[in-house]
């Protein structure tokens, strides 16, 4: 068990990408929380305070993807703008059209890029002409499946590999091979 286990981490290590590329185009960013309840904090007896409230216990996960394009994803230590912006400008081009929801953590971002487009659930604002979140949704849904069924139970110091493990199968998607030779080649050169 443990030599297998061993040998997926070094495929998943193959699987990080260079972290030199640019998303161009329209690019949904958002954030998800990963984790799940805290055993023994539920069901609670009368009077007994809550252990844990929030999302306190969760790990934060930031994602951007392009549309018709790939995918880029970091685990953060907080959901805060000194996080996110540094990770959006860095990655993505200033003549990008961004789509974000409603959070306050994105509104500095216009000064940045060409256009910044705001999708609400509190307003009810789901798509604005060809403007929507749904490839993001849907990333951040394969990632959630991947971890109840293929992974079952990941630490948070492993969650950046599988993260990448992820982003590297959706990035390859479209290609002939699902990004086989690519893996291959990048195997031979790891340590």
């Amino acid at each position: 068990k443990n030599t297998a286990w061993l040998l997926q981490m070094k495929i998943r290590k193959a699987m990080k990408e260079d972290g030199n590329e640019l998303l161009d185009g329209i690019i949904e960013a958002d954030e998800t929380f990963v984790g799940g309840k805290i055993s023994g904090q539920f069901p609670r007896k009368k009077n007994q305070p809550k252990k844990v409230r929030g999302q306190e216990h969760l790990q934060p996960v930031f994602a951007m993807v392009q549309r018709q394009g790939n995918a880029i994803a970091k685990v953060i230590d907080k959901v805060t703008r000194e996080e996110i912006i540094p990770l959006l400008t860095g990655r993505v081009t200033a003549t990008s059209v961004l789509v974000t929801d409603a959070s306050y953590i994105y509104f500095p971002v216009k000064n940045h890029f060409k256009s910044h487009q705001v999708m609400s659930r509190g307003a009810r604002i789901f798509k604005k002409g060809i403007y929507h979140k749904n490839t993001i949704e849907g990333f951040f849904s394969q990632f959630k499946r991947a971890l109840i069924g293929q992974f079952h139970k990941v630490g948070v110091q492993h969650l950046q590999l599988y993260l990448d493990e992820v982003c590297f199968k959706y990035n390859h998607r479209k290609s002939d091979d699902k990004g086989y030779n690519h893996l291959m080649n990048k195997l031979l050169k790891v340590e």
